[in-house]
């Protein structure tokens, strides 16, 4: 620590002597949905500020507190947000435009994204636009990076807890390109069980065994607009992991896991031109990598893999793709999108030392359009269609499963009936494909082959509006979600399971949202009513809870002083017993969180911070407690 506190005053004495300019950004990544600027609660946006203020190291920790998202950690120690009872699975999620997942199972640990060197995180919910591509039925989020257009800029902060946290970025412009470079480091021991944790067969509390978590990112981009009304821009992101998997401290079947690698790349080439006045279009050209390796232990001393049930499973997998928007204007039609999107993903698993790798592979392709037009004064209308397809290409010499297609679109009305106030009604029907995992399941072991799988739909519908007056505004909303062939696991009995289309499942909800934007007061509530069915077999959909209140408050004074303040209160979820498939209402759970920081010679900070201030035990999944209370010290200091 005395060695990066050392080089930490030397680098901010060299960049203090030098006279910087304000910062501007380019958000060349980002998805355009409609021209409203309207606060409305099927969008929600992060920004720089919000993330510095709740000292937010990971994407996950950035969207907590949001109207209609709710925040939990999985079985597996991934961090996931679901969106209006959406899971992951179901919810696209880019980097600068570009979709990231792992193409086996579509899942993604929001964790192992580190902040450094992001501006902004977009989430848009529901009945978005066609424009974020297929596998988004559940919404989008969407993390831009910032780039400087002018001068030098950069950041350094470090902190210190239960976790060491480092991050640093740094960035130069000038009329002819710009480039911007990021680090982040993040490494943990594990964190603190709350004390009025009981010991379990699995855990006996005080630190949560095997929640250890190493994470190294960085971020590269350079760009230009030489060329002129146009943007171009290179971006690597590096992310690589390890982290431990904390076991079920209730089963009687415990698995020992750990994940000794987890790493992803990104290289996403960027565009955007304006070729005419009515002619326009953006898009992202990318290729990822993703590898990681999953260790499976004897017992909890994590040494020896003897037993059957052990094992050293390697995922090697890539994809590549492209996908271009382009965005017309006319007398005729006001402004008409189209969409064109092509990914192939190729998953290649070794299942144990020795093992040959097994290779999966499919296409994706969607292509569409949207239009956006005026039908009078204050009102506005958006109306798309897009086809989407999956097709298997090759499953280790199995038979393949059947081409999936869908067509879906989406259509909205929008009226403001004031300069600050608007009201919206909108339709949608979305979809989802079976992931390579559920297609070819049977190749696991230990499921039974269902090849009659097919996409989950959803048709949605919205009803909302939002009031600003003054600096207070009031949005809500109506969302209805009736999904069909849903898909789940079935246990069949004799340890035997199957991936099935459910049927039908209803989600129905509320979200309201109460905000005041002051000089030097900000604060929100907004609280989220939902219903998720599966009403088939009439049972609630797991993991879902039906009340989330949120409350985030924060003041900044003259002096430099800021406190921040976020307050969850969660309550009727129903999760279930991983060892008999019984369904178990999780108990109900409030929790607190408090921030102060001090700016100091005008370009530097410290911040204190307490995480779940009263040391709450709760679970977002059964058998998986969170962590209890947790104190931590920062510094910053940015140019």
């Amino acid at each position: 620590m005395r060695v990066f506190l050392v080089f930490f005053i030397l680098i901010s004495t060299i960049l203090l002597s030098q006279t910087l300019d304000s910062v501007k950004h380019y958000y060349l990544g980002e998805v355009e949905i409609t021209a409203s600027k309207e606060k409305e609660l099927r969008t929600v946006s992060v920004s720089m500020e919000d993330i510095i203020r709740q000292n937010s190291v990971t994407a996950y920790d950035g969207l907590q507190f949001r109207p209609g998202i709710y925040a939990s950690v999985s079985g597996k120690n991934d961090a996931q947000l679901s969106i209006r009872g959406f899971d992951q699975r179901q919810i696209s999620v880019m980097i600068d435009g570009a979709p990231i997942y792992i193409p086996y199972d579509g899942s993604f640990d929001l964790n192992a994204i580190q902040l450094a060197g992001f501006s902004r995180i977009s989430v848009s919910k529901s009945t978005h636009t066609i424009l974020y591509g297929p596998n988004s039925m559940g919404g989008n989020i969407n993390l831009i990076s910032s780039v400087p257009v002018q001068g030098l800029t950069s950041r350094l902060s470090y902190r210190k807890g239960l976790s060491d946290v480092v991050s640093a970025g740094i960035g130069f412009a000038n009329p002819l390109f710009y480039l911007t470079g990021s680090f982040g480091y993040f490494d943990t021991k594990g964190y603190d069980l709350p004390k009025s944790f009981v010991a379990t067969a699995n855990e006996d509390g005080s630190k949560r065994d095997n929640s250890e978590y190493t994470s190294i990112a960085g971020q590269f981009k350079i760009g230009t607009n030489i060329v002129p009304n146009t943007n171009l821009a290179f971006g690597l992101n590096l992310i690589d992991n390890k982290k431990g998997v904390p076991v079920n401290i209730y089963t009687t079947r415990p698995r020992y896991w750990r994940y000794s690698d987890w790493n992803k790349t990104l290289a996403n080439f960027m565009f955007n031109s304006s070729v005419s006045s009515f002619l326009s279009f953006k898009g992202n050209v990318f290729y990822e990598k993703f590898m990681n390796v999953l260790d499976s232990f004897d017992d909890a001393t994590y040494t020896l893999q003897k037993k059957k049930s052990s094992f050293h499973s390697t995922y090697d997998d890539h994809s590549i793709g492209i996908n271009i928007s382009a965005f017309l204007t006319s007398d005729f039609l006001p402004l008409t999108k189209f969409i064109f999107l092509y990914k192939r993903d190729t998953h290649n698993e070794q299942g144990n030392y020795n093992q040959l790798f097994k290779k999966y592979e499919a296409d994706i392709l969607t292509f569409g359009a949207e239009e956006e037009f005026g039908i009078a004064k204050g009102l506005r209308s958006i109306i798309g269609l897009s086809y989407d397809r999956m097709k298997p290409l090759f499953a280790d010499n199995a038979p393949l499963r059947q081409t999936s297609a869908s067509v879906n679109g989406n259509a909205g009305l929008y009226y403001s009936i004031t300069p600050g106030a608007e009201i919206y009604l909108s339709l949608a029907r979305k979809s989802r494909f079976p992931t390579l995992k559920e297609f070819y399941s049977e190749l696991l072991g230990s499921y039974v082959a269902n090849p009659d799988l097919k996409a989950e739909q959803n048709f949605s519908f919205e009803a909302g509006g939002n009031y600003r007056f003054q600096n207070i505004t009031v949005a809500g909303a109506f969302f209805y979600n009736d999904v069909t062939d849903l898909l789940q696991i079935v246990s069949l009995g004799n340890n035997l399971r199957q991936y099935k289309n459910i049927n039908k499942a209803l989600i129905t909800g509320v979200e309201m949202e109460v905000s005041y934007e002051g000089s030097y007061l900000n604060a929100a509530i907004n609280y989220t009513y939902m219903s998720a069915k599966n009403k088939t077999e009439n049972m609630d959909l797991i993991n879902r809870p039906a009340h989330i209140i949120n409350f985030i408050a924060n003041k900044l004074y003259e002096f430099g002083l800021q406190w921040t303040s976020e307050v969850s209160f969660v309550s009727e979820q129903q999760s279930v017993n991983s060892d008999n498939g019984a369904f178990v209402k999780l108990p109900d759970y409030l929790v607190i969180n408090l921030g102060v920081s001090q700016r100091i010679f005008s370009h530097f900070a410290v911040d204190l911070r307490i995480n779940n201030l009263t040391d709450k035990l709760y679970e977002t999944e059964y058998g998986f407690p969170r962590p209890g209370r947790e104190f931590s010290a920062g510094i910053s200091a940015e140019w």
